[in-house]
């Protein structure tokens, strides 16, 4: 176990070193102040790397050193997690997203982790050495890795590809493999991924956006307060007037970084609030029906229903202390 307490740790973790060879993972955990995390390293072939990724906190700092003709696959299993790259390239990756980029655009970078956790998939490709190694393993012929760096990264952008169901039922089984088994199965993921994308492609690839830093303050700062203050009913208006921020700006740049409109993000806040106090204490649905700043209890209802799949008493019969 390697243990890394500061902000550049990337520099020490070998991601682009192909050539070792190990027979179990390496595991990496590290922090600093504003989070932690944990990762799992595996060599599956010459040239083909998977890591497993868990991180906490807030905010992070990285770099490495700039890396040629290697491309990096991320693919979001839970949370969300922000990467701003070099020239302002964003990416926000939610539960199912996947991005591709090649690690000479990340050499000094910067994540967030809008809903305080991430955890996720990384695929490391060594473009021309992993070509023949993977081609040799499953039997195939004409595997031409190379041209991905134009295929997914378009000239060296950075390119996402939401919601990718195809990915998720590849992983679906991760949190039931016991330990013993876990080098094994990434092997045999790793490379299914990899035949997925060789065979099929990406059907939904889009660039990158970027966004200036001022917008990004000022998103995070309007989420500190709406869900400080969760009782309270805010408009678009009255929060894009108070902020100094175009509406239509707001809306958009809050969907990037936290992955929904703000009045769907609020309700279903709303309704995970109202649950903890369904479960958590004897207040009426009336009484938390107004704590969360609903004036009808049959709208309440009908909007924790929604959300949360169970009336509100359904709920607290279900889920409450006894």
């Amino acid at each position: 176990m390697n243990y890394i307490k500061d902000n550049g740790m990337m520099e020490k973790l070998p991601f682009w070193k192909f050539g070792g060879k190990s027979s179990s993972a390496e595991k990496y955990l590290f922090e600093n102040e504003n989070g932690s995390g944990q990762i799992l390293l595996y060599n599956v072939l010459p040239g083909l790397k998977l890591a497993v990724t868990e991180l906490n906190g807030s905010t992070m700092n990285f770099y490495h050193p700039a890396v040629s003709g290697v491309m990096q696959v991320n693919y979001c299993l839970n949370g969300r997690m922000g990467w701003v790259m070099q020239g302002g390239r964003s990416i926000y990756l939610g539960q199912g997203d996947v991005s591709f980029h090649m690690m000479d655009c990340c050499t000094v970078s910067g994540i967030t982790l809008p809903l305080g956790h991430y955890s996720g998939i990384a695929l490391f490709v060594d473009l021309n050495m992993a070509a023949q190694p993977f081609a040799e393993t499953l039997n195939l012929s004409d595997v031409d890795l190379p041209e991905w760096a134009e295929k997914f990264c378009r000239g060296g952008e950075v390119t996402v590809w939401p919601g990718a169901a195809e990915i998720a039922d590849m992983f679906a089984l991760l949190l039931r493999v016991k330990s013993e088994y876990r080098q094994a199965y990434f092997k045999l993921k790793a490379q299914e991924m990899l035949l997925f994308l060789v065979m099929y492609g990406v059907p939904h690839l889009k660039t990158a956006e970027s966004c200036e830093e001022r917008y990004m303050e000022i998103i995070k700062k309007i989420h500190a307060k709406i869900t400080g203050s969760w009782q309270e009913h805010y408009t678009i208006e009255q929060l894009a007037r108070e902020h100094s921020i175009n509406a239509s700006v707001l809306k958009k740049v809050f969907k990037m970084v936290y992955g929904k409109p703000m009045a769907q993000y609020m309700k279903e806040y709303r309704m995970r609030k109202a649950a903890a106090l369904l479960v958590a204490g004897s207040s009426s649905v009336a009484e938390i029906a107004a704590a969360a700043g609903y004036g009808s209890q049959s709208k309440f209802a009908a909007a924790f229903k929604q959300v949360m799949q169970l009336a509100p008493l359904e709920y607290r019969m279900r889920y409450g202390k006894k």
